[in-house]
């Protein structure tokens, strides 16, 4: 699971406690500076807009069709600052559709 797989959900979490539901993209590379991962990343990030926006979300789990939705990128590194600027530039894209977007550091172990 990766970046790279731009036409896939990676995860999809429910917590019942909070009724958040959770699409969550994986990235397992370190960032390098890389103009196509940025390419990769923004159509993984269309992608999951897509299907939180355009009806595909709430026909395949319509029992979550009232949550409130988080897209959140797990990486294994922080950003770079080309990939820093363009996840800032996403969380206000992302947040104008009323979904939040979250960033969370893995642990290489976690994977």
């Amino acid at each position: 699971m990766a970046i790279q797989n731009t036409k896939e959900i990676d995860l999809i979490s429910h917590s019942p406690e909070t009724g958040v539901v959770r699409l969550v993209m994986i990235e397992d590379r370190p960032w390098d500076g890389n103009g196509e991962r940025l390419f990769e990343l923004q159509e993984k990030l269309n992608n999951y807009l897509a299907f939180a926006c355009d009806g595909e979300f709430e026909k395949k789990y319509p029992e979550y069709k009232d949550s409130p939705l988080i897209i959140e990128l797990m990486a294994v590194q922080q950003p770079d600052e080309g990939a820093a600027h363009f996840l800032e530039h996403a969380r206000e894209y992302i947040n104008k559709e009323g979904i939040e977007f979250a960033f969370t550091l893995l642990d290489p172990g976690e994977l």
